[in-house]
């Protein structure tokens, strides 16, 4: 009798120790770690077991404030074959609680989230299922962070399963938090503010980070960040599918006084408004140096950067974006107020029916425009767009330019179209519809057709309140003559003397060099260099695309003209099985970008070098 009791007792105690989680050495909530917690000697998380003490020490109220952890391994929360299809009544062994589960006041009293900083060394973590409970408001790997970092993470095959506020896949919410070097791939449903590393950013910044993610969430979803305030994003890529009844995007659906730098998006974004391949919405807010791609639908305001924009500045940016949008499409903007847009380059094709353009598809001073922010209802002017250059087709059926749809005190200064522009009325090669605004130094080449109201450069240009200097059009561009600009015959458009008050040795150049005959912008020019094997145009060069490359050559997928440019490794023309090679070496580092290639270098490349 004794032998059974003293059996049943051993196998209590085993059970204790191998089944549940550890818990807390004492009521502070510390928990027992290799290592000190200090930078040069971090608390080390090995197992599960290990990460579930974090989440259980934070949601007892210790925030790690100042404290390190460092992940030493690949954690696997669940087994992840059928991730994707997992729901409430779907749902995996393990439910993944977030570490900080709460937030009690705005000032931070009384909460319970993260403060510390946390390295996952290169290492992932797999499978984390994540069922919201009634009223969490910050769901993820990390419900809520205030300051610190998170660097260095891969969170793989992630599932946010409830509709709560602010999910995001590393973070639900995050206050003047760095992330570094991030990755996420999994599903995020929420119902504001949600998005695939961050849902809510504030006073932040996001470096290096890329998805591939779903998001789904009614207000406010992004690839990367479904909301960021006064944040830095920089060197930044998001894949896959995100949808919103308003403000959406391939990065962010919605920024505020924020920048972002080097950011791409292939994702196929969709919202009934405001939707943009990498912003939905955004106020006060500077894009510089990046690519929308995918696809962007919805029925208003959709851009290949921006769905909707005011007080913003788009610099250095391109778009090969599939835009589909029924009433203010554009090709970097859908719509702007009091916004710049310069060195912009439109490849995509947008269509729609109302207020269409290959740059912007309205620019407005907007007095009588409702605004997110409510306190400003004012702006100074509708836009000014300088050295930008379309060559998608755009098409609808009223207020249709090659540059601009629909234009009210706007400045467009040196842009050229050469794309094709189709509406039922009111179509122009730079403007379908102008007031009180300023063209100047502008030219099309891009065919113009129209039932009515159609001319190769401002298809209305109304009570004559636009004021057109120095534009020309290719002769047979359009039906009939422009009463806005100079006619130029194909020779004529191939000399600098054709092109009168434009200025050749700084702005526009003539290159024999390339494939368009016509005169170019330096400015794009400069930013058409791509890197070299960058084909997925994300700023780096990976093992994806090698693939794509391979993939091209193989006749597989089809590359845009951008693409083709970066894939052509060795210059010939073409898209070959060698091509993908050198790709693949410059993706291992096995060979450096300087020495791949005689297409893209700007010097021949020293022996030594290579």
């Amino acid at each position: 009798m004794f032998k059974r009791f003293a059996i049943s007792l051993l196998c209590i105690i085993l059970s204790a120790v191998f089944v549940f989680p550890p818990a807390p050495a004492n009521a502070a909530g510390a928990v027992r770690y290799r290592g000190s917690g200090t930078e040069a000697d971090p608390y080390l998380i090995s197992s599960a077991d290990e990460l579930y003490m974090l989440a259980s020490s934070v949601n007892s109220g210790n925030t790690r404030e100042g404290e390190h952890f460092l992940l030493t391994s690949d954690i696997v929360l669940n087994d992840v074959s059928d991730f994707e299809s997992w729901s409430t009544v779907n749902a995996p062994e393990n439910i993944w609680v977030p570490i900080g589960d709460a937030l009690i006041t705005e000032g931070f009293e009384d909460g319970r989230f993260f403060a510390g900083s946390f390295d996952g060394g290169g290492h992932s973590i797999t499978g984390a299922y994540v069922r919201a409970s009634a009223g969490l408001n910050g769901a993820g790997l990390f419900g809520i962070i205030r300051g610190g970092s998170v660097k260095n993470l891969s969170l793989q095959s992630f599932f946010i399963q409830e509709n709560a506020d602010r999910c995001g896949g590393i973070a639900g919410r995050a206050y003047g938090t760095a992330f570094e070097n991030c990755t996420a791939e999994g599903v995020v449903n929420g119902s504001r503010a949600s998005g695939g590393i961050v849902g809510e950013l504030s006073d932040g910044s996001l470096a290096g980070c890329t998805a591939s993610v779903r998001v789904l969430c009614p207000i406010g979803a992004g690839g990367i960040v479904g909301s960021c305030a006064n944040s830095i994003l920089t060197d930044c890529g998001a894949s896959g599918t995100v949808s919103a009844d308003n403000y959406a995007g391939g990065i962010a659906g919605i920024a505020d006084g924020s920048g972002f730098s080097i950011c791409a998006s292939e994702c196929a974004v969709s919202s009934v408004e405001r939707a943009g391949a990498i912003a939905g919405f955004c106020y006060n807010t500077s894009f510089s140096d990046c690519a929308g791609g995918g696809s962007i639908t919805g029925a208003d305001y959709c851009g290949g950067i921006v769905g909707l924009c005011q007080n913003a500045e788009l610099l250095r940016c391109r778009s090969n974006a599939l835009i589909e949008c029924e009433r203010y499409g554009g090709g970097a903007a859908g719509m702007c107020c009091s916004t710049l847009i310069s060195a912009f380059l439109n490849e995509g094709g947008v269509s729609g029916e109302y207020y269409i353009g290959g740059v912007a598809g309205w620019s407005h001073n907007g007095n009588d425009f409702g605004s997110i922010r409510q306190d400003v209802r004012a702006y100074d002017y509708g836009a000014v767009i300088t050295q930008c250059a379309n060559e998608g087709r755009i098409s609808g059926e009223w207020g249709i330019g090659g540059i601009v749809g629909d234009c009210h005190e706007t400045e467009i200064y040196d842009c050229y179209n050469s794309g094709e522009t189709v509406s039922i009325e009111y179509a122009g090669g730079i403007a379908g519809y102008t007031a009180d605004s300023v063209i100047e130094r502008c030219y099309n080449a891009g065919s113009v057709t129209a039932g009515y109201a159609v001319d190769a450069l401002i298809g209305r240009n109304s009570m004559d309140t636009t004021a057109v200097r120095d534009c020309f059009y290719l002769n047979t561009s359009c039906a009939g003559p422009s009463e806005h600009g100079e006619a130029r015959t194909h020779e004529e458009l191939m000399l600098e003397e054709s092109y009168g008050g434009f200025d050749f040795g700084s702005v526009w150049m003539l290159d024999d060099g390339t494939d368009y005959p016509y005169a170019e912008l330096r400015a794009l020019n400069t930013a058409a260099s791509p890197l070299p094997g960058d084909i997925d145009g994300n700023g780096s060069v990976s093992v994806s695309d090698a693939l794509l490359a391979l993939r091209a050559a193989m006749g597989i997928v089809e590359l845009s003209s951008a693409q083709l440019t970066a894939a052509d490794i060795d210059g010939s023309g073409e898209v070959t099985a060698a091509d993908a090679v050198i790709v693949l070496r410059l993706a291992l580092g096995i060979d450096s970008p300087q020495c791949a290639v005689p297409v893209f270098a700007q010097a021949p490349c020293a022996a030594s070098a290579c």
